[in-house]
């Protein structure tokens, strides 16, 4: 489970690739009478040099679609409030009735080591929330990271493009409460109880990522839980189906890029699936 919550976080020039490359985070969707290519690109929701990615391609893909769209719109200062907001909220379940007292020991002392603080003071979080904290603290990760997903927003200012939102911060809200407290629970103590093996995973993420291999992030993804396999169609499969049929609807008078987690791109109902299946030609460019 300890990749679940990075995944719930690949040639001569611009638009060409090797024969021999099969995979990528950067896809041109191209065909099926389009006038003009979108684009398809996979985010991770923190990086720990996402400056890294800041290359001519990928700014290049932004500046000649028409607009970038993102899973929700970051550049929206109103949406922003309502992110920092919704984690000051309460969640209106305490840690200390969800966990064993064996286990409200182990999470505490985690919590203590990575954020500076006790689970007495965090007992307001729900434990899918304490776990993004603590998978983000610099203590754990060794960096101050960023979402990748940041980088996109400052490229699009940057070329002058608009940025919309597939969905709205309250519905993915919504998805991440739809996880029973009992399964959130489990992961976080999984994390708590083998630290080091959370770290690995977190490192060999970071380098599947750097590798640009979708493949790899995906099957990181459904394999992080047998729990998470079973929430699969909620997380995945019908949000992909629903950006799909975004793009079938605009993407004939207007070019995109989309920009949503990595984890969505592979997988026979994932993005590249869906849109080859569509009749579209996904070409993959390494950035």
């Amino acid at each position: 489970m300890k990749k679940h919550l990075l995944s719930l976080f690949l040639s001569l020039g611009f638009g060409m690739c090797s024969n021999a490359q099969t995979d990528a985070l950067l896809w041109k969707i191209s065909g099926h009478g389009l006038t003009k290519p979108s684009y398809l690109f996979g985010t991770i929701h923190y990086h720990c040099k996402a400056e890294s990615f800041n290359k001519p391609v990928l700014v290049n893909a932004i500046k000649s679609s028409s607009k970038v769209a993102l899973e929700i719109n970051l550049s929206d200062m109103v949406v922003l409030m309502t992110l920092f907001a919704k984690s000051m909220q309460p969640s209106g379940a305490s840690l200390v009735k969800l966990l064993s007292p064996n286990e409200y020991k182990i999470v505490d002392s985690t919590c203590r080591l990575f954020l500076d603080d006790s689970l007495a003071n965090l007992d307001n979080k729900s434990p899918i929330d304490l776990l993004g904290s603590l998978y983000m603290a610099p203590t754990f990760t060794g960096c101050k990271g960023l979402p990748i997903d940041f980088l996109i927003v400052e490229m699009a200012k940057k070329t002058g493009k608009k940025i919309i939102g597939l969905e709205n911060y309250e519905f993915q809200d919504s998805l991440l409460k739809s996880i029973p407290m009992e399964i959130q629970a489990k992961w976080l103590v999984e994390f708590c109880k083998d630290k080091e093996k959370a770290k690995s995973d977190f490192i060999a993420l970071g380098i599947a990522y750097n590798n640009q291999s979708s493949k790899e992030l995906y099957k990181a993804a459904i394999e992080s839980s047998p729990e998470y396999a079973y929430l699969k169609e909620t997380l995945l499969d019908k949000r992909n189906q629903n950006w799909v049929n975004f793009l079938l609807m605009n993407m004939t008078t207007e070019s995109y890029f989309l920009a949503v987690g990595a984890g969505h791109l592979g997988g026979d109902k994932g993005l590249i699936a869906l849109l080859t299946n569509a009749g579209y030609i996904l070409t993959p460019i390494k950035i």
